[in-house]
């Protein structure tokens, strides 16, 4: 309680009226406030923001901000802040906000954090801006090759607009038109202006390692300022020093000792990593064995650890918080988005620390991430993993609670009947439960996905997805729910639930006996490791419970469900997942109803010329309008001297006889033209295997290297088609994006079809059914789209600099046979596409490469 104070000298006397009015008006209950400092330094001006119950109420932050002063009552006049409060207190401290807790008659108050005066905003000056860019800047006289853009400049002055009005800012912007430093710059001066941390997020490495390699180390020399930027990592990607340290002296009891060695070299790792992360280590361990000492939220002791002060996780997280720009890439995003939810709250679940302006780039990824984050999984392995790390499976005298078992039974300081009664509960109820549900758990997952799959005999598609049989995605419809066999998994999943409920119940009945143990003694707690592993399993087996209840039994029309099978050597890989089939409220809620400024940017969003389908696909749509602003931006490149562009009229279509030996004969041909030096890209493994089966045997490419996705990891065969001049690379979806080669390596870029998903797959076939049922084309409003946008990113692989020149040929003839065809052209950057026979078009390519220039 803050005894020095008066509360008058903190609350106007109008505020301290209101406070006191509107907690009696619930009879004492909870109240959450929020007010403004005045300049007179008094709190006035206050709302109610929430009520709630005797013991809390609902923390809705999503206006607190600079300035302004949270103000909630404790009923029962104790004003020491919660676990809870100081979680809140936290959060809201980083965005220049006070807390203050009062009792229900408003005369007593204790400040947890001071409020701050009105936050003053420090606008970007334009030309300020733009001087740092333009002719005679240092960035100018530091390039070679540096010439004004006239594309770069509007979409500077567009992203500066934007921080200063608190838009949304939907920019397409063009390859070549330097988005990056476009949008870097004002993030920049405006976090050094304001003391504001702006989030960067992509959606691949390549961007990333461009970003923190490149681009931010050359504008920390030339734009004069001194400005932090780092790259921000999610807490799996780094090891914990505590169970590094309890897998070196307890490990023995806790897991088999399969692959000592393996653990050696991780633990004589940490012993010399500076950064503790995944990527420092020389070797890639076993997931098995990672598991071992990675970090995890729920495992973590945070302050009370012995390690906090070396802690990896935390000495990076203290490097975000004091950073300027921090770089993430969108899956981390979105975890940190959905932890958070739409009160944007930081908790010790989130990943990036408190931040309000947002730049998304790669943006036409957002949907595909955020329905991946938005929704929900459970599979095999993790639910028996969790039950493992209680009890081994294999070896029942290793585990949480055999270790904790004779640790109690060693124990000198809690009380005798606490330990009796704790090893009694293991033995009769919670060993027993564990061995049943380890039984019962694969079984369950097993019988599931085998039944489904035999009810729906799902066809195989002709897309990446499907994985030539080898990874089935099953859908549970209605149609399924209604069979006979559908109510024997539901059957078995109640069981199964039943049988959680009652280990559940187990092993909190342990917590509380131990809880009880140590408060009664009242001493140092020898078991708080233990204690914390035995909540935060807990916690995991709850999770899954309401998921497998949500699968099964939630009627929410909103949510698409389905089973993953993938088959491996090592038996059969089991998921559950639940999917929103749409993203756009919650983006709304989550995303621009949260965060101040908004730039979402790529060079593939718009189709046609137009925004619509990415802003209804995200949820833009639902967007205040004076506050969305868009920009289309094209390319300065030539394409019509830069790159030749053509499609065989000739051809089959890709559904008639002919096409995959036609499709053969073209790709052999232009890839002798073009010297090698290609991307053969396809729109599923199946026809990529086939094509590259034929093509490896044929006489013509015999003096190149052949290489295919899946062969080795796809940077590994981006560092050897760089290198090798006479290299040909064929691949699927991962290689119609993200992958930058410019100069003479890359001269080629083959599309064998059109990039349509494969609709039956489980959330593309809902969503199409979704529109189809409110009056729509899920053709023409959702596949053809999306198509396009994927058809833009494969096409723009060939061209990524001034100098660049090469061919683009097109073998899918419906681009120019049906009437949706034009879609994907008008979609292109300005150039000429050469519609002959393929003969004619391979003497044509051949007259580029020769001459440098189109003919005619």
């Amino acid at each position: 309680m803050n005894k020095s104070q008066s509360v008058d000298i903190v609350f106007s006397s109008d505020s301290l009226k209101f406070l006191r009015s509107e907690i009696e008006a619930v009879q004492g209950k909870e109240v959450l406030f929020l007010g403004t400092v005045t300049p007179d330094k008094k709190i006035s001006l206050l709302t109610v923001v929430a009520r709630g119950n005797l013991s809390s109420a609902p923390a809705i932050l999503k206006d607190v901000r600079y300035g302004k002063v949270l103000i909630h009552n404790h009923p029962s006049g104790q004003l020491e802040p919660s676990d809870m409060d100081i979680q809140i207190a936290s959060y809201i401290g980083e965005l220049g906000a006070g807390f203050i807790i009062i009792n229900n008659k408003a005369n007593q108050f204790y400040t947890v954090v001071p409020p701050s005066s009105e936050e003053k905003v420090h606008f970007l000056d334009p030309e300020e801006v733009l001087s740092n860019i333009r002719p005679g800047s240092s960035m100018s006289t530091a390039l070679e090759s540096y010439e004004e853009r006239k594309e770069q400049i509007e979409m500077t002055q567009e992203v500066v607009e934007a921080f200063n009005s608190q838009k949304i800012a939907l920019i397409e912007a063009g390859t070549g038109i330097g988005k990056s430093i476009a949008y870097l710059v004002p993030s920049i001066l405006w976090a050094l202006k304001n003391g504001e941390r702006v989030v960067v997020s992509t959606n691949t490495i390549n961007l990333q390692e461009q970003l923190i390699f490149k681009d931010i180390p050359f504008l920390q020399k030339t734009l004069g300022n001194d400005f932090k930027a780092v790259l921000v990592k999610g807490r799996g990607n780094y090891a914990c020093r505590r169970k590094a340290a309890v897998l070196m002296s307890e490990g023995a009891y806790l897991f088999e000792n399969k692959d000592s060695e393996e653990e050696k070299a991780l633990l004589n790792w940490l012993e010399k990593t500076k950064d503790g992360s995944r990527s420092d280590l020389n070797f890639i361990p076993k997931e098995s064995n990672w598991e071992k000492i990675v970090s995890e939220s729920d495992l973590c002791l945070r302050a009370r650890c012995q390690f906090y002060n070396i802690c990896f996780f935390y000495m990076a997280r203290r490097g975000a918080a004091s950073s300027d720009i921090l770089i993430a890439n969108h899956h981390l995003l979105f975890a940190d988005i959905a932890v958070k939810g739409e009160s944007g709250v930081h908790n010790d679940g989130a990943i990036l620390p408190p931040f309000k302006r947002l730049i998304v780039d790669e943006a036409h990824n957002v949907e595909a991430v955020a329905t991946e984050y938005f929704g929900g999984e459970v599979s095999k392995r993790g639910t028996l993993l969790t039950l493992g790390r209680l009890v081994n499976r294999k070896d029942r005298k290793k585990g949480l609670i055999p270790y904790l078992s004779n640790k109690l039974l060693k124990d000198k300081q809690l009380p005798k009947r606490i330990i009796t009664s704790a090893i009694e509960l293991i033995n009769s109820d919670l060993l027993p439960s564990l061995d049943k549900l380890q039984s019962l758990v694969p079984e369950f997952f097993d019988y599931s996905a085998y039944m489904a799959a035999e009810i729906k005999k799902d066809k195989a598609g002709d897309g990446e997805e499907e994985n030539n049989g080898k990874n089935r995605k099953i859908r549970i419809t209605d149609h399924i729910k209604g069979m006979n066999d559908w109510s024997e998994i539901e059957k078995r999943a109640s069981s199964l639930l039943g049988d959680i409920r009652l280990c559940l119940k187990a092993l909190t009945k342990l917590i509380t006996i131990l809880k009880e143990g140590l408060e009664e003694n009242n001493s140092v707690n020898s078991i708080e490791s233990q204690m914390l592993e035995l909540n935060a399993y807990s916690r995991r087996l709850t999770h899954f419970m309401a998921l497998v209840e949500t699968f099964f039994y939630d009627d929410n029309d909103e949510m698409v469900r389905w089973i993953n099978l993938i088959y491996t050597s090592r038996g059969m890989s089991v998921k559950l997942y639940i999917s929103p089939l749409s993203i756009s409220e919650t983006m709304n809620k989550n995303v621009y109803n949260v965060f101040k400024t908004v730039v979402l940017t790529s060079a593939t969003l718009s189709v046609g010329g137009k925004f619509d389908y990415i802003k209804e696909r995200i949820g833009l749509s639902l967007a205040e309008g004076k506050r969305l602003s868009e920009l289309l931006l094209a390319s300065p490149f030539d394409f019509r001297k830069q790159a030749f562009v053509s499609v065989p009229t000739d051809l089959p279509s890709p559904k008639d006889k002919g096409f995959k030996d036609g499709l053969v004969n073209l790709i052999s041909q232009s890839l002798t033209i073009s010297d090698g030096r290609a991307f053969v890209l396809f729109t599923s493994y199946k026809l990529l295997n086939e094509t590259f089966n034929k093509l490896n045997v044929n006489s013509l490419l015999s003096g190149y290297k052949m290489m295919k996705q899946g062969e080795e990891p796809r940077h590994v065969l981006l560092q050897r088609f760089k290198h090798d001049k006479k290299s040909i690379i064929f691949g699927t979806h991962s290689f119609w994006e993200g992958v930058d080669v410019p100069g003479d390596a890359l001269m080629n870029v083959i599309i064998t079809k059109l990039p349509f998903s494969v609709p039956d797959t489980p959330v593309i076939e809902a969503r199409t059914e979704m529109i189809e049922k409110k009056g729509g084309n899920a053709f023409m409003d959702y596949l053809l789209p999306q198509a396009a946008l994927r058809f833009k990113q494969g096409f723009g692989r060939l061209i990524r600099s001034k100098s660049d020149r090469g061919a683009v040929l097109i073998l899918d003839s419906r681009v120019i046979n049906k009437s949706y065809g034009k879609v994907f052209l008008k979609s292109l950057p300005e150039c000429y596409v050469t519609k002959e026979t393929g003969k004619s078009v391979l003497r044509k390519m051949e007259y580029f490469f020769e001459k440098g220039r189109p003919s005619g």
